[in-house]
């Protein structure tokens, strides 16, 4: 007889490995988040997963981590990034500690992400536990690189990975508890602006490049931000 999965959901099992990740410095740039994927790689494989782990630059590591069904059912992927951002300064407790006060947790990335990796680690591990017969496969991809664009994580992935997939995917960024059903995308763009020579006595015989980029980026404020806000999914 099979038992819910929620019966193996474990809150001290979840906050002990959010603290074994929070020890791990993935702080990018430079990232080494190749501990932390391995980490989760040895903590998921006795659970049945099978795991692969990408390395696309040294220690830039990912993982891609499969809890097979018996076939035929859909697949949902489980995604988070094991970098965080920089540490900075100021701290009153440790940064890599991962102290707990009060029902708090303290360190760099507890919410920009490492919470969110634990978390769906921990509901995969309830859902292997649990036994309940499943058709369709679990797949969680903790990531590499997502605080520099992710060429070094998902969007290595993206490339390797041509015949994963998916029929459903569940990031687990923090949204203030809220459900985001889209992803605003990203673009990265070069911007040129060639100016003209002239002579200094007659700045209006010339073009100030200079200024004229001033005037780009202006417009990138006043005009183009408030185009995007007006958009929805």
């Amino acid at each position: 007889m099979t038992t819910p999965v929620t019966a193996h959901v474990d809150d001290r099992e979840t906050i002990s490995l959010l603290q074994r990740l929070l020890h791990l410095n993935t702080e990018n740039p430079p990232g080494n988040e190749g501990p932390a994927a391995r980490l989760l790689a040895e903590y998921l494989r006795p659970l049945g997963f099978e795991t692969e782990y990408h390395e696309p630059a040294p220690e830039r590591g990912s993982l891609v981590a499969r809890l097979c069904g018996t076939g035929g059912g859909r697949t949902l992927v489980m995604n988070g990034h094991l970098d965080i951002g920089p540490i900075g300064t100021g701290w009153t407790r440790d940064p890599l500690g991962g102290e707990v006060e009060d029902g708090r947790i303290y360190g760099r990335g507890v919410s920009d992400m490492k919470s969110g990796v634990a978390a769906m680690v921990s509901a995969a591990r309830a859902v292997a536990l649990s036994g309940v017969p499943r058709r369709g496969d679990l797949i969680l991809m903790p990531t590499a690189d997502e605080s520099s664009g992710g060429r070094l994580g998902m969007g290595h992935l993206v490339a390797r990975l041509r015949d994963l997939r998916a029929d459903m995917a569940v990031v687990c960024e923090p949204t203030v508890g809220d459900v985001c059903l889209a992803h605003r995308g990203a673009v990265w763009a070069e911007v040129v602006v060639i100016g003209k020579s002239g002579q200094a006595s007659r700045p209006a015989s010339g073009i100030n490049a200079i200024m004229a980029m001033g005037r780009v980026l202006r417009a990138l404020e006043t005009d183009l931000a408030p185009r995007l806000a007006r958009q929805s999914h």
